[in-house]
């Protein structure tokens, strides 16, 4: 207990006791590094992984009792964890989508925070098909082979013209007549 004294030239807060045993004696402090998660568009059957960063900047150890995710499609290592004041901690969040379309949801952080035991982090993610894979699309002038009349023994010769309109190069290996 303070005696705060008289209201004076030196107490301009006023006459009084104040009982410091009331006041908390310590409290976690969070920062994140992110405020949002974001995988962006990711092909379907495929899966990626992003960081979150925790730093508690109080003066109490922070308890993480939990992180929830609002879709199975998203993982998180490690989802509990005790962090004292002044350290940091990494978690992993990583997305394996099963279906297509938009796949966002919420991470929801569980903790001893006394303002916000329950944080929610918002996570953006998409779920797209496989582009087709690259590929030759060979086209051959269609005009008949003529080589007319060659004699036994001679040789002659006929042009084609082959392209290629596909979007990967067009090897050829052999021809066969």
């Amino acid at each position: 207990v303070v005696d705060m004294g008289e209201f004076g030239r030196d107490n301009e807060f006023g006459a009084g006791r104040l009982d410091l045993s009331r006041l908390p004696t310590g409290s976690p402090l969070l920062r994140l590094s992110l405020q949002e998660l974001d995988f962006g568009s990711l092909i379907s059957g495929t899966e990626h992984t992003l960081s979150l960063g925790f730093v508690n900047s109080g003066n109490a150890t922070l308890v993480v009792d939990g992180i929830l995710t609002s879709r199975n499609e998203f993982q998180i290592v490690p989802s509990t964890f005790l962090l004292p004041p002044g350290r940091s901690n990494q978690v992993t969040i990583t997305f394996r989508p099963q279906s297509l379309g938009d796949r966002s949801g919420t991470a929801t952080i569980v903790s001893n925070l006394v303002d916000l035991p329950r944080i929610d982090v918002p996570i953006y993610a998409q779920s797209v098909v496989q582009p087709p894979l690259p590929e030759p699309k060979i086209s051959i002038t269609d005009a008949p082979l003529a080589f007319g009349q060659v004699p036994l023994g001679d040789a002659t010769t006929s042009t084609r013209i082959i392209l290629n309109f596909g979007d990967a190069p067009l090897n050829i290996t052999s021809i066969i007549s």
